[in-house]
């Protein structure tokens, strides 16, 4: 196991080559799905360590080699605010892809947990640090979802007028395919 939260220089260095190795793939995906499942942020210094992760995994261009999908199917169900924690420092493109996928799996399951993550995406608000994130965590759960539908609506009108209803988006030009190729996916 990759010890993921206390993951020194040296190894960081490495990690983009490391993780060419279909075993060693392997095994940082699940040592990351389990370190973000267990993961308990606190709005302290447990809040600030999943940040740092986050920023670190991105600096060492880990998600050309691993899949933000593939970490979210790994991990199952993520604490919101240790997702919020984790994708804050990373580029947006990248915590998007995540976040994207927290979304769909609310909505897969008809739940009311990612209210909070689909405000922050159909707003297009930044998703570091932002304001939108803060302000809704004052709003009643009735409220969030009355202004999610809402956006979601208007999202779903203005894709509409443009031409791009499709929800079946390509990645980003630079990461890897939706399924990471030394992953295995079973």
């Amino acid at each position: 196991m990759v010890d993921i939260a206390n993951m020194r220089p040296s190894v960081l260095r490495k990690l983009y080559e490391n993780l060419e190795d279909p075993n060693y793939a392997e095994d940082f995906l699940k040592s990351l799905a389990s370190y973000l499942t267990n993961a308990a942020p606190d709005g302290g210094v447990d809040s600030d360590r999943l940040y740092v992760v986050g920023l670190q995994l991105s600096n060492a261009r880990t998600w050309e080699r691993i899949h933000p999908l593939d970490v979210m199917r790994r991990a199952g169900h993520i604490p919101s605010e240790a997702l919020l924690a984790f994708t804050a420092g990373m580029p947006d493109d990248v915590a998007r892809l995540f976040l994207e996928t927290r979304v769909r799996e609310d909505q897969a399951a008809e739940q009311g947990a990612g209210e909070l993550l689909a405000m922050r995406l159909l707003a297009g608000a930044p998703l570091g640090g932002s304001a939108i994130a803060a302000l809704s965590l004052d709003l009643e759960p009735a409220n969030v979802k009355l202004v999610i539908r809402s956006l979601v609506r208007k999202l779903t009108a203005a894709r509409v007028e443009t031409g791009s209803a499709s929800s079946d988006r390509a990645p980003p030009p630079g990461l890897v395919p939706p399924v990471s190729p030394n992953v295995k996916t079973s």
